[in-house]
């Protein structure tokens, strides 16, 4: 901020963002997205926008606001310039659609999608949106006969060595299985937590849990065992959400505490600054009025002793003519004198 650097702050942002969705920390991650997104008034980035406006359409999703996420999901689409970018925020709207049980908009994005994706170099994103179609075929139809087609999902993303997907295609396939058949529906949950379990992926991992209470909803010992599990672990991730919750908010205070101090120490220093300059403004000033007294002091002392000057030279003028015609009166007085005298004699 003190560099004016907006695009950089809304780099930050976009991070944050992202780490507080992957918490769960939904409401604080549209905070910063929306803090983030006028710092955009002011500079140009398509890319930037277009994904702060993707992380909360899919807070909204996570959240079951599902409207809302639509709403959000369409400003991405609209303002990426990124074709990329474009083809994963039409995936998540087709999500979206499937969540929202539109299945048939849902339907037709994926093959739209699919058409798209022929040519991309990773194949993980033709996977994962085949592997889409056919759960929300599905979730559709209720046809088992779309076993093959889901167990080939699962294969291809396992070949693919992309622990997320695979993890999904387990997911759908323990969904898949409840339905009609519950022993395989329990060796898909139970390898489902497994995999969750190894990369710590805590929401795939209370899922895997809440499909086993399912899967074994008539063995009441097991069911309960896995209760058990679910209840401690959810537990524990509400603690370790408040605690990232007042880190996250303790940052921030300090972080706003540190601005404000900083502020403050500006403006100290801004006044002493001003202070300092107004000083040497008032010394310069009285430097230069005395200067001018001096020269001023200087000139009428000049003046005035040249005058006194002229004053003497006409006062001795004066005197000199004074006694000047004095000398001339006396003298051509006495010559008059001696020459009437010589005259008489």
């Amino acid at each position: 901020e003190d560099l004016g650097d907006s695009l950089q702050i809304v780099k930050n942002y976009t991070n944050m963002v992202t780490m507080l969705s992957d918490a769960g920390e939904f409401a604080q991650s549209d905070e910063m997205a929306i803090e983030a997104l006028s710092f955009l008034k002011t500079i140009e980035s398509p890319s930037h926008e277009a994904t702060l406006y993707n992380a909360m359409a899919i807070n909204a999703k996570d959240q079951n606001e599902l409207q809302e996420a639509l709403y959000w999901n369409e400003l991405a689409n609209s303002t990426t310039t990124s074709d990329r970018n474009r083809l994963i925020y039409l995936s998540n709207r087709a999500n979206i659609y499937k969540d929202n049980g539109e299945y048939d908009k849902a339907i037709d994005l994926y093959m739209s999608l699919l058409d798209d994706l022929k040519e991309d170099s990773n194949t993980d994103n033709y996977n994962r949106t085949n592997n889409n179609l056919n759960f929300t075929r599905w979730l559709q139809t209720k046809d088992i006969g779309l076993e093959d087609d889901l167990l080939q999902g699962l294969e291809l993303r396992k070949e693919a060595g992309t622990k997320i997907g695979e993890i999904a295609s387990l997911r759908y396939l323990t969904l898949f299985y409840l339905d009609w058949n519950q022993s395989k529906a329990r060796i898909y949950a139970q390898d489902m937590y497994q995999q969750a379990s190894k990369i710590k992926h805590i929401d795939y991992k209370l899922e895997a849990l809440q499909l086993l209470m399912q899967a074994y909803d008539d063995d009441l010992v097991k069911h309960n065992a896995y209760a058990k599990v679910y209840m401690l672990a959810q537990d524990s991730v509400q603690r370790v959400k408040a605690q990232l919750s007042n880190k996250f908010a303790k940052i921030r205070f300090d972080s706003d505490k540190n601005r404000q101090e900083n502020e403050v120490l500006k403006k100290t220093n801004l006044q002493k600054e001003l202070e300092l300059a107004q000083s040497q403004q008032r010394n310069t000033m009285y430097l230069a009025l005395g200067v001018i007294s001096m020269i001023s002091f200087f000139f009428i002392f000049t003046v005035s002793r040249s005058r006194q000057q002229k004053e003497k030279v006409k006062e001795v003028y004066r005197t000199e003519a004074r006694i000047s015609k004095k000398v001339h009166d006396e003298v051509a007085n006495d010559l008059y004198k001696v020459m009437t005298k010589l005259d008489q004699d």
